[in-house]
């Protein structure tokens, strides 16, 4: 199901384990990028890029980073063709042979590898709190002493898919605003299956495609939100980190047309250089800066081939601070919270080139049910994955994507009604009213699992303008109280010092 990048030489997950053991037992400090083996270069090059360096035996899609008039210079200098321009950079098409001449091209600041992305897939209304808040059976005041019910079910919010496109299904088409194709396929239909079951979670509807307010009929977190679907992955469930940017960047640009307030994004690829120079996770913020709530996936590397636990994995772009990032919960098939674990592939923090904590938070991910795009790879190659037969037939996947799904369409519950929350806002109204996981700790499930109907009882009970800047007393004591002393005296960069507090998106100090 999942299609994972290969390197060339040792492998990435003996070193990594190694390394972080030694950290997590506060022997390394500060995190810096994987030091390249030293050359005549200025230029920073993400670790895969770097490891072909002196043996590029194939073309090689390269994202270097610059000015138009830098990236016409450079490629013109080593006569490389440019695929196509992004924000602050380019990608250019490398021949065999040339790839050591263009990295150590005086001109150039930083080259990242335009490697493949893939998706990371491998009871939840009830379990998350979501059908409570489509009940509106809870009262809220209205400030004049009367009480009304709180109903919130997604409506007139719109979530951007990134994924292998969405299939027109009954539960979603009416509710789909616009299809746009970044891949060479000839649709922005779904050929894989992984967009459609995503969307599926984050708000598919009864076969009219509108939610019905009962966890039977609505598979969805929010069974009236709308949608976006940009197609990045072809149909065995990869593409290429360039035509994600390219799809975050057409989020951006159409955002009041589409009122576009979250961009779910379950796919990713192994970090291989810090957050501040990855050109996805760049990308990242600039939707944050827009006023998009980016939901990432945090990958499917918790654990060795032999089962064993390791750290250290989260996926770009979930490295980002700027991205909210999900684990995968297991509920165990049951709606009560007290048995609930965190899976053993959930990929875990702190993230590996800047230590960062990640994930944010888990969701339920194991063994989900959601919609079946008809005629996909994933139906045909996984037969035993489908539940049902017919109109009723559905697809039952595991994964981290599935997690990120799940939040996305909390935030689009959260944003009815109060569309002026702030991505910030939604970083914090989901992590206060989360509840940690067993003995979980911060680098296994974040806060902790998320509860939809806490979470939108905290967003009525403030404005949107106080609501970060209100609660922050409570997140210093709550956030100490649980996880300080994971790794003492370890002091993260960019003033991120563990224990004293931690300071996501644009600086709550916790």
């Amino acid at each position: 199901m999942m299609k994972l990048l290969m390197f060339q030489g040792a492998s990435p997950i003996r070193q990594r384990t190694a390394l972080l053991s030694l950290a997590l037992a506060g022997m390394i400090g500060v995190g810096t990028a994987t030091p390249v083996a030293a050359q005549p270069r200025r230029a920073r090059l993400s670790s895969d890029l770097a490891s072909l360096v002196g043996r590029d035996w194939q073309a090689t899609p390269v994202i270097i980073q610059g000015t138009d008039e830098q990236v016409r210079s450079i490629a013109a200098r080593h006569g490389v063709a440019i695929r196509r321009h992004l924000p602050g950079g380019a990608v250019i098409d490398v021949q065999a042979g040339q790839l050591e001449s263009v990295v150590n091209d005086a001109g150039l600041d930083n080259a990242s590898l335009d490697a493949i992305v893939h998706t990371n897939m491998d009871v939840t209304a009830v379990s998350t709190g979501a059908d409570q808040a489509w009940s509106g059976e809870w009262p809220q005041s209205d400030g004049n002493g009367r009480s009304r019910g709180i109903r919130a079910t997604g409506r007139r919010v719109t979530v951007v898919v990134i994924d292998s496109g969405i299939d027109p299904v009954p539960q979603l088409s009416r509710r789909i605003l616009a299809n746009v194709n970044f891949t060479d396929s000839a649709s922005a239909g779904d050929d894989y299956g992984h967009g459609t079951h995503v969307a599926g979670i984050i708000g598919g509807g009864d076969e009219n495609g509108v939610g019905r307010r009962t966890v039977a009929q609505s598979p969805g977190i929010a069974p009236d939100v709308e949608f976006v679907n940009l197609k990045v992955l072809g149909s065995d469930g990869t593409g290429r980190i360039s035509d994600v940017i390219r799809a975050i960047d057409w989020a951006i640009q159409y955002r009041d047309q589409f009122r576009i307030k979250v961009i779910n994004l379950s796919l990713g690829h192994l970090a291989t250089e810090s957050w501040t120079t990855d050109p996805l996770t760049k990308a990242v913020e600039r939707a944050y800066r827009a006023g998009i709530f980016v939901v990432a996936s945090a990958g499917n590397r918790g654990k060795l081939p032999d089962g064993r636990k390791v750290y250290g994995f989260i996926d770009s772009p979930g490295t980002s601070p700027y991205a909210f990032t999900v684990g995968a919960l297991n509920t165990l098939g049951t709606p009560q919270r007290s048995d609930d674990v965190v899976t053993t592939y959930s990929s875990r923090g702190p993230t590996w080139i800047d230590r960062l904590p990640k994930p944010d938070v888990v969701a339920p991910g194991n063994k989900i049910r959601s919609l079946l795009g008809i005629g996909t790879t994933l139906a045909a190659q996984h037969p035993e994955f489908i539940v049902g037969a017919g109109s009723d037939a559905r697809l039952e996947l595991s994964g981290t994507s599935m997690s990120a799904a799940v939040v996305s369409g909390a935030a689009a519950v959260l944003l009815e009604g109060n569309r002026l929350l702030t991505p910030f806002s939604l970083r914090v109204a989901l992590q206060y009213s989360s509840s940690r996981v067993g003995s979980a700790s911060l680098f296994d499930g974040g806060v902790g699992s998320i509860n939809v109907a806490g979470s939108l009882l905290a967003v009525r009970s403030r404005t949107a303008s106080s609501f970060p800047t209100t609660i922050a007393g409570e997140l210093v004591l709550a956030q100490k109280r649980v996880y300080a002393g994971i790794v003492p005296n370890a002091v993260l960069p960019a003033g991120l010092v563990w224990g004293d507090g931690l300071v996501w998106g644009d600086g709550l100090v916790w």
